[in-house]
């Protein structure tokens, strides 16, 4: 689910539908973490549990048994919620960030600007790619793994 969101915030982007493209970026983040958690950490009642609808834990502890898990330890997670929860969260409930990007001086437009969409985009496609590493894993294809961490490397390094 987590890549569909990356999907259609790039859908969104492509189409100027900025407002919704920037709304899915906390989904997108939720359902990744949610994703790594069941699979890295929930025990088996917890699984039932969600899937006989049970509210999973609170993001917080998500993370906090997340980044127990050794592959995890970096805590790149926590530090993504940590930068950028407040602004998700605004940008999925219509906050001031919302607002302002629909405002001129003397109109009511569209008005995001170019270098927030772009940062959107580049955290979305980031999260995409620790979602694909993930499906890999749970796959049980280190060679795919692999691969994607290699490509990652050789675009970041570009």
């Amino acid at each position: 689910m987590s890549l569909e969101h990356n999907k259609g915030l790039v859908s969104c982007i492509e189409n100027e539908i900025f407002g919704s493209a920037f709304a899915l970026f906390r989904c997108q983040f939720e359902t990744l973490i949610r994703g790594v958690w069941i699979q890295w950490c929930a025990t088996d009642k917890e699984v039932d549990g969600f899937l006989d609808g049970k509210e999973p834990p609170r993001i917080h502890a998500l993370l906090e048994a997340i980044e127990a898990v050794p592959r995890f330890e970096s805590r790149a997670l926590t530090a993504v919620k940590a930068a950028l929860w407040k602004t998700m969260n605004d940008y999925t409930h219509g906050g001031a960030v919302q607002v302002k990007a629909r405002n001129t001086a003397t109109d009511i437009v569209v008005n995001y600007q170019v270098e927030h969409v772009e940062a959107v985009l580049e955290y979305s496609v980031n999260l995409a790619y620790t979602c694909g590493v993930q499906v890999a894993k749970v796959c049980v294809n280190d060679k795919l793994a692999n691969q994607l961490m290699n490509l990652n490397k050789e675009i970041s390094a570009s």
